[in-house]
């Protein structure tokens, strides 16, 4: 599950956004500048639910009714929103809505056996974000491609000071948020409710102005929660920095359950929790991806 300081950022509700005109750079500073040890991946919870549960708090209106909870609906089955990971998680072990749980530590880089096969056999296209990936834990555990949910959390290692871009190719819904001692950024696609689409490729830049973010060297926060409902399920966390000419997945040499010991944290990290600073929303399709 996540660390004591990424769960106190979620769990702050009074948040202030960083404000900023279009065509600003950003701007994040690194909550440690310690220096670089080889990390391990982020730590992460996989559950998986039934599909016939009905349990969804996300929100649909029928014609001519308000707002209501998908859950209340005869056909409201199943994970509709991030809204619903928290209640997914949350589950007793001895719950019968709970297929299964697994605990990992890793890079952000997962499909189900769906997708992959579609990515296979050419069913995609040509698109360069589609090639077969890792088999999501929960999938390897149960078997079953469909209804499960990740929380990932943790830190990511910048080497260099400079422009980047951070990336989420996603299918179907999820939350990413980059916190630096000043601030923090997110991209979000939070519910398939009344889309007609799929799988997308969601970018940093896209959610906050179109403009890349200027990081200082060391360690920045990362959070993502992510579900897949019916049919194909991927997730993969990607970056585009001052010396790339395309995007790379994130390896786990880079993420880290937790700032290595020898780090020193930035004065504005007090001032970041008392704020509680969030994320933006948003997407955009981004330029070709690449893996490493």
């Amino acid at each position: 599950m996540p660390n004591l300081l990424l769960k106190s950022f979620s769990a702050l509700a009074c948040c202030v956004c960083l404000a900023h005109p279009a065509s600003a750079t950003l701007m994040l500073d690194p909550l440690s500048t310690a220096s670089y040890v080889t990390g391990g991946g982020l730590s992460a919870t996989w559950s998986q639910i039934r599909d016939d549960y009905r349990f969804s708090q996300q929100t649909w209106v029928e014609p001519g009714q308000g707002p209501q909870a998908i859950g209340n609906f005869s056909w409201g089955t199943g994970i509709w929103g991030t809204v619903d990971i928290a209640h997914v998680h949350n589950l007793s072990p001895t719950d019968a809505a709970l297929i299964g749980r697994v605990s990992t530590v890793s890079a952000v880089s997962f499909a189900n056996q769906t997708y992959n096969d579609f990515a296979s056999n050419g069913s995609y296209g040509s698109w360069g974000y589609d090639y077969q990936r890792p088999l999501a834990p929960i999938v390897a555990q149960t078997g079953v491609q469909t209804n499960y949910a990740a929380s990932f959390g943790g830190f990511v290692y910048i080497a260099e000071a400079g422009l980047y871009d951070f990336s989420l190719f996603a299918d179907d819904g999820f939350t990413f948020a980059l916190t630096g001692a000043n601030g923090m950024l997110g991209v979000s696609r939070e519910t398939l409710a009344g889309s007609s689409t799929g799988r997308d490729h969601y970018t940093l830049s896209g959610a906050n102005g179109n403009s890349a973010v200027s990081l200082g060297s060391g360690y920045y926060g990362i959070q993502i929660d992510y579900f897949n409902r019916l049919e194909s399920g991927v997730i993969d966390l990607a970056l585009w920095g001052p010396q790339d000419q395309d995007w790379h997945s994130i390896s786990s040499d880079r993420l880290y359950v937790s700032i290595p010991s020898n780090s020193v944290s930035e004065p504005g990290m007090l001032a970041l929790l008392t704020l509680g600073l969030i994320g933006l929303g948003g997407s955009q399709r981004g330029r070709k991806f690449r893996s490493v």
